[in-house]
């Protein structure tokens, strides 16, 4: 795999741009541009009733995996989501019985799409805002940063500080995408892909895949309870006939599988789609994963 000019692999061992925007720069990308425009991000104005489900079982799946490591329900704890978007998530925790905090550069997503939860929701920079926390000495059970990681400037100093904000038996919830992944080295190797399709550079800042994160968590004191990986939407690159990078026409269509082929796994058995999934993490496939960890307390003793 040929790597591109615009990134360098650091000290850590994960892949991050080569030149880092300012704050300032990165602030006004994504209050002015990156959250405002459906054709660059993820978000979308409308759901079809099949996308809602496929969101509200990925809101499922997390909340069970982390009642599974407390052995408990939830309610009562405190829940942290940094970088909320639209408010799926923080929804969703608030119906499990948390007492819920949201924070997120734009209010665009949730303002959209969870209105409710404006009312336990701050537009800050994230970053910036969690070091206020820690001065105030909060700390949180549950602390959940789903695609957050790859857009800061400092993706180690916002590790460091909600490790302060997470309480001594917290979980830390970390969903990013699989970069520079086995997968990817694959579409390589077979000359399926030409080109970093990945890379998008200043809408993601670092490139991680399971080594590098677990390498830079082993760093940082924390102790993985568990790595799930997510559907290999990517399988669909190996078919010329549904290759999104070369034909980005047929992208709706692998879109649509995933989520129908997701919502059906999830509703024939949802805790084996789990195991499923964590086997996948292992192997680490899945053009996203989510580590779940806890602050390691070997090196207290």
């Amino acid at each position: 795999m040929r790597i591109p000019k615009s990134v360098r692999k650091n000290e850590y061992g994960f892949y991050e741009a080569a030149v880092k925007p300012t704050s300032a720069e990165l602030d006004t990308y994504y209050a002015e541009k990156f959250y405002q425009d459906c054709v660059t991000v993820s978000y979308a104005k409308e759901y079809t009733a099949d996308e809602l489900t496929h969101i509200n079982n990925k809101s499922r799946e997390s909340s069970a995996v982390i009642k599974r490591y407390f052995k408990s329900d939830l309610v009562g704890k405190r829940f942290l989501d940094n970088g909320c978007g639209e408010g799926f998530d923080l929804n969703h925790f608030k119906s499990e019985g948390c007492e819920v905090l949201g924070l997120d550069y734009s209010d665009y997503g949730i303002q959209s799409h969870n209105p409710d939860m404006l009312a336990y929701f701050h537009q800050c920079d994230v970053l910036e805002y969690n070091r206020q926390l820690i001065k105030e000495k909060a700390k949180f059970d549950i602390i959940s940063i789903d695609n957050v990681l790859e857009h800061v400037i400092d993706p180690v100093g916002l590790l460091k500080a909600i490790q302060e904000l997470l309480a001594t038996q917290g979980v830390l919830r970390i969903q990013v995408p699989n970069d520079f992944s086995i997968c990817q080295e694959e579409l390589f190797r077979l000359r399926k892909v030409s080109r970093n399709y990945w890379v998008s550079i200043p809408g993601h800042l670092s490139y991680f895949n399971t080594g590098s994160l677990k390498k830079l968590l082993k760093k940082l004191n924390f102790r993985i309870i568990t790595i799930m990986g997510d559907y290999p939407i990517e399988f669909f690159l190996f078919n010329n006939k549904t290759n999104y990078v070369r034909d980005r026409a047929v992208g709706r269509f692998c879109h649509e599988s995933r989520v129908l082929t997701e919502n059906f796994l999830y509703r024939t058995n949802f805790e084996k789609t789990i195991k499923l999934y964590e086997v996948m993490g292992e192997i680490g496939l899945g053009r996203g994963m989510t580590f779940y960890v806890t602050k390691d307390q070997a090196d207290k003793k």
